[in-house]
């Protein structure tokens, strides 16, 4: 079951609670990177592809997610948890993706709000961003722990 925040979240965004999206958004939060909907679809069973499109669409809407776009063109979503964004690093080899630590991720956040801040004053709205890192992990530099990039891949 999703954890109760992310179904009030659902609640509060208009969106009724529906079996589909309670089992989209508990796959979400057990994995800690964003998520294919290819994957997603694993994870949650025989649901048609377009259905989750059009429900991680809504998702979008209500800012209980974030869509990221990946070198291949690929979509992935991730919870939005209403706390920075997180950038991640991915190894082309293996596809698993690692947080950039957090020095890094806290001066990309400042450079890009500054640039967010310039585009609303431009007149854009609805401003997204995608940032994406993707490199080979040299596996004995490299430690594949979700949520911790070692300082010496600089």
């Amino acid at each position: 079951v999703a954890p109760k925040e992310l179904l009030d979240r659902l609640r509060g965004g208009g969106l009724q609670v529906t079996n589909v999206r309670v089992a989209m958004l508990a796959a979400m939060a057990r994995l800690p990177a964003p998520i294919t909907l290819r994957h997603l679809q694993e994870q949650i069973g025989p649901v048609a592809f377009a259905s989750l499109y059009r429900c991680m669409l809504r998702f979008e809407e209500i800012d209980l997610v974030r869509r990221s776009i990946g070198f291949d063109g690929t979509l992935s979503w991730e919870l939005n948890p209403g706390t920075p964004q997180e950038f991640h690093v991915a190894c082309s080899n293996t596809g698993e993706a690692v947080s950039l630590d957090l020095e890094s991720a806290a001066e990309l956040r400042r450079v890009l709000a500054k640039i967010e801040h310039r585009l609303h004053q431009c007149g854009y709205t609805h401003v997204q961003l995608n940032v994406a890192f993707q490199g080979v992990a040299q596996t004995e530099r490299f430690t594949h722990t979700v949520g911790t990039l070692r300082q010496h891949v600089a």
